[in-house]
């Protein structure tokens, strides 16, 4: 295991991608018949399918070793993957600790944090996107979370925080996001902007994270058939999905898994 000089703890970090599979839908097309007389209804079934993609994150393990501060492609997209259109919903979960870190700048840069040891996101995650989003601002403070700092995470503008979950058990934070536009077959239309584009371990106090130096951000796909839903949903412009009608439509993916 590499040293990464006074204040460095080597943590390594893992991926898991799951795909999740929706809603299928039997659509019945035109009966008809013969000559015997019996009618025959034919049947075809839409699967709503989606994939994660990460182009850059690498893929040995001994590359994902990571040092305080240092920085690692990491660019999860969703890909429809089926025979239907769909909307697309991406749950990233970060770990979070009780850790003391080393200050970045103003009086006590290069020296620990006089605040001591505090429960924090272990990482920071941003975005290529010019037109990024701040998380932070309103996740952390209106969605019932316990600590009082995080680490800093933009997205694509494309993409729409719906709402947050806090695991103290396992010591994770979960952001639900949803995608602005409806995810057709189509190539040029099947597969939505990355969620983020790079990770940061944070400036961690050496001897920090004794336990388990292994940590897990995992990205979780959700993909909600289009068809059929407009029974129950009202989408105004597929193309530009508000928060409030993907959030009825994430409620109505709920409802259905109980």
């Amino acid at each position: 295991m590499k040293s990464g000089g006074k204040w460095a703890k080597v943590i390594g970090l893992s991926v898991l991608a799951a795909v999740i599979v929706v809603a299928l839908m039997v659509n019945t097309t035109i009966s008809y018949i013969v000559r015997k007389k019996t009618a025959h209804n034919v049947f075809s079934v839409g699967v709503a399918e989606l994939t994660v993609e990460e182009e850059s994150f690498p893929e040995e393990e001994e590359d994902r070793w990571m040092v305080p501060k240092s920085v690692l492609p990491k660019n999860p997209r969703l890909k429809n993957t089926g025979t239907t259109s769909v909307y697309a919903f991406a749950e990233v979960t970060v770990p979070y600790d009780k850790v003391q870190l080393v200050m970045d700048e103003g009086e006590y840069m290069n020296r620990p944090d006089p605040q001591g040891q505090k429960e924090q996101e272990l990482f920071h995650l941003f975005s290529d996107d010019e037109n990024a989003v701040a998380g932070h601002d309103t996740v952390g403070f209106t969605n019932g979370f316990t600590v009082t700092a995080v680490g800093t995470f933009t997205y694509g503008h494309n993409w729409v925080f719906l709402q947050s979950f806090e695991d103290t058990a396992n010591k994770t934070h979960t952001y639900l996001f949803g995608y602005s536009s409806l995810l057709t077959t189509d190539p040029e239309h099947n597969t939505t902007d990355t969620i983020f584009d790079k990770i940061q371990l944070r400036n961690i106090l050496e001897g920090e994270l004794s336990e388990n130096p292994v940590k897990t951000i995992s990205v979780q796909a959700y993909a909600v058939q289009a068809e059929e839903l407009q029974a129950n949903i009202t989408v105004l412009d597929p193309e530009h999905l508000s928060r409030s009608e993907l959030m009825d439509i994430y409620g109505l993916y709920q409802t259905q898994e109980g």
